[in-house]
C-alpha cells in the first residue's frame, strides 16, 4: 500500500482502521469533564440492514436518539475502542458541537475565521467567514 492508494478501495478498508501506519496522527485526550452517560434501546434495525452495512463496506455505524444509543454495529475488525480515520465525518461533528458557541453569541458567524484565529490570516483560510468553514465551502489548493 502506499500514499497513492491508501484511500481508495479495497486498500481503504485497512488503512482508514490503521491511519497511524501511513500518515503521522496524534490522538487527543477527551479531557476530564464529566461523560454524557447513553443507554442502549432495543435494537430496531433488522439482518437485512447489516446485509447493507457489508455491502457498503461500512465499518462502523452507531445511531443515537437523545441519549439512547438506538443502534451500534461494528464490522471489519473493527471494535468500539478502535480508532479509524473519519476525515469529513469530524468536520460535521465539530460544526454540530461549534453551533452551541453560536447559540451562545460566543462566536459570529459572519465574522472572519482569522478574528478568533489570527495564526491564520495569511493562510488560505484568513478571509474565510466562520460560516464558510462551518459549511465546508471554504477552499484551498493542495496536494493531498
Amino acid at each position: 500500500m502506499t500514499l497513492g492508494d491508501w484511500q481508495s478501495p479495497p486498500a481503504n478498508r485497512w488503512s482508514f482502521q490503521h491511519i497511524d501506519e501511513m500518515l503521522p496522527t496524534v490522538t487527543l485526550a477527551r479531557g476530564s469533564g464529566p461523560v454524557l452517560p447513553l443507554v442502549e434501546a432495543t435494537p430496531s434495525v433488522g439482518a437485512s440492514f447489516d446485509g447493507f452495512l457489508e455491502r457498503t463496506f461500512t465499518d462502523g455505524f452507531l445511531v443515537l436518539r437523545g441519549r439512547e444509543i438506538v443502534t451500534e454495529r461494528y464490522l471489519n475488525g473493527m471494535g468500539p475502542d478502535t480508532r479509524h480515520l473519519l476525515q469529513s465525518v469530524s468536520k460535521s461533528i465539530c460544526s454540530a458541537v461549534f453551533g452551541r458557541y453560536v447559540s451562545s453569541g460566543a462566536v459570529s458567524v459572519d465574522a472572519k475565521v482569522s478574528h478568533y484565529l489570527p495564526e491564520l490570516s495569511e493562510s488560505g483560510y484568513g478571509d474565510a467567514t466562520v460560516q464558510q468553514v462551518l459549511d465546508m465551502t471554504a477552499a484551498v489548493q493542495y496536494i493531498e
